[in-house]
């Protein structure tokens, strides 16, 4: 299914990559308004839709997410690809191949909700691979599903189109096409992380460059780290949720409810400290609610070598 809008919604979606296709942009973007803040899955194609992922599996998907981030413009090897060729030619490499199928395998039970393994082709019974295997083992090629079928596939694995003669993912029963999946790949991160900014129309070098004064700013504020768990339960301990309540979300409700809980901390205290004069600002205080969000993906940000040399300066 592939949705066909000319509706001017008015979402708070900020959308950086001025490269994605008008239709992929406005899809978004009607999703942002329909779906996504209703945790309803997507329609892609076939009967394959795109579920929000639970918080449970919130470490799982960021790791494997990864492929749907790959960008095929960095590697001289992708340039000629597009998006899926590119992904399918990481899954069979010799070197690399294993770890990324691993994760696409993965991240699609999690999105499409489904069991990765042997199907049979009658009933649609699922066998995991060991216990597939291990049936073909003992009766050879007269291993037979229980509904007597001999016919067994793949759940998620790489077909070569019959009519296209190019390869292609196959799940579930569906081909996943290069527009498919280039809708997925944008849909599947948009859906979970309400924060996602897609930079990869960015030059490398300015993304190294920038991931560099990340990581030199977190150093010099010292900031820390906080495992998944220690953030449920600190959402327990302010809001007062319970701890089973809050297994239940989606990573996209998680993760907007940590921030906002984080945002209205921070502005009533410095509501706190302006009221009482302890603190004092030139710009009005923005409100924990209703935030503005920068206008350039990184926002105020400076270069590594100009940051390094600002925090120099401020220790001489």
């Amino acid at each position: 299914m592939v949705f066909r809008l000319n509706l001017d919604v008015g979402g708070n979606m900020k959308i950086f990559n001025k490269t994605l296709p008008k239709d992929i942009v406005e899809e978004l973007q009607y999703l942002d308004e329909a779906y996504f803040p209703f945790d309803e899955p997507v329609p892609l194609t076939g009967d394959l839709k795109l579920y929000p992922v639970n918080v449970r599996y919130h470490d799982e998907f960021l790791t494997c997410s990864a492929c749907m981030t790959l960008n095929r413009m960095d590697d001289i090897n992708g340039i000629k690809r597009d998006n899926i060729g590119y992904l399918i030619y990481k899954m069979e490499d010799e070197k690399e191949g294993a770890k990324w199928s691993r994760y696409f395998s993965r991240l699609c039970e999690l999105v499409f909700n489904i069991k990765n393994g042997i199907k049979c082709q009658k009933c649609g019974k699922v066998f995991d691979f060991r216990q597939f295997f291990e049936g073909i083992k003992e009766k050879g090629n007269d291993f037979r599903c229980e509904c007597g079928e001999l016919s067994f596939s793949e759940v998620i694995g790489i077909r070569e189109n019959k009519e296209t003669k190019k390869k292609e993912l196959h799940i579930n029963g569906s081909f996943i096409s290069s527009k498919d999946f280039d809708r997925m790949r944008q849909i599947v991160m948009y859906q979970n992380l309400p924060d996602y900014k897609d930079d990869s129309y960015v030059d490398i070098e300015v993304r190294k460059d920038q991931e560099e004064t990340r990581a030199l700013r977190a150093k010099k504020n010292k900031v820390g780290s906080a495992s998944l768990e220690r953030k449920m339960v600190c959402l327990s301990v302010k809001t007062g949720f319970f701890l089973e309540d809050i297994y239940k979300l989606t990573i996209r409700k998680f993760l907007m409810m940590f921030s906002a809980v984080d945002d209205l901390i921070n502005y009533e205290t410095a509501r706190i400290g302006l009221m009482t004069g302890v603190v004092s600002t030139k710009e009005p205080l923005e409100h924990w609610v209703y935030k503005n969000e920068e206008e350039d993906i990184y926002g105020k940000s400076v270069d590594a070598s100009a940051f390094k040399d600002m925090i120099n300066g401020a220790n001489n």
